[in-house]
């Protein structure tokens, strides 16, 4: 039942696997005090994506996070290839409305578990980054204003849109979805930062806040 990341990983693919699951694979083994299981997950509640501000060297990350220089250097090597990668692929997405951030989105459709990602724009509504900031049930007691726009304040961020799925298909927005757009809302305009859009996430649609309707995805071009 509780299968390793490892054979998760070949049997259903990356998507499926918890950020803490992966970080394991990368880590290949615990230290003298944790197992790989416990160090993992010790490292995504900590630093989480603070992570890629925290790594400057081989010893800095050594000291950090007490492991050996292999696991060291595959944990700055790989930070550094998402960091280029991330980089080239967001500099020409640009979210402009509801329709182009729900086909934007709409593989958080297949997600077993709730995910609550941000989207972080510039003044020209280009893509600046993105992040999950809490997978598990999504209301307003659980995602706080701070783990919203402490990510937005870092990215330099004009505007946000926030989304999450909804594991049953049905995109229609709960009273805790309500409840937390409009604490958002409110947070974002003392803080200064827009929240354009709140999107649910469907299995086949998407419902937008701003818009209060329910949109279709866009074929694949496979589909097409």
């Amino acid at each position: 039942m509780n299968e390793k990341p490892r054979e998760k990983l070949i049997k259903y693919g990356p998507e499926k696997l918890e950020t803490s699951e992966l970080l394991a694979i990368i880590l290949g083994s615990g230290n003298r005090t944790e197992n790989i299981f416990d160090m993992s997950r010790r490292l995504i509640k900590k630093y989480e994506n603070a992570v890629f501000e925290k790594i400057r060297s081989v010893h800095h990350v050594q000291n950090l996070w007490k492991t050996g220089k292999v696991q060291a250097c595959r944990i700055i090597a790989t930070c550094e290839l998402g960091k280029r990668l991330f980089q080239k692929n967001t500099r020409k997405i640009t979210v402009r409305n509801a329709k182009e951030a729900g086909n934007y989105l709409k593989n958080m459709g297949r997600e077993e578990k709730e995910h609550c990602k941000v989207l972080y724009l510039s003044t020209q509504n280009a893509l600046i980054a993105e992040e999950i900031i809490s997978i598990g049930s999504i209301d307003a007691s659980i995602i706080h204003p701070r783990e919203v726009f402490s990510g937005a304040i870092k990215e330099n961020a004009a505007s946000i849109i926030i989304a999450h799925n909804h594991p049953s298909g049905d995109p229609i927005p709960s009273r805790e979805d309500m409840q937390l757009t409009e604490i958002l809302k409110k947070a974002g305009e003392i803080i200064g930062i827009q929240v354009l859009d709140h999107i649910i996430i469907g299995e086949n649609s998407y419902f937008s806040f701003e818009n209060g309707t329910i949109g279709k995805f866009r074929p694949s071009l496979a589909q097409s």
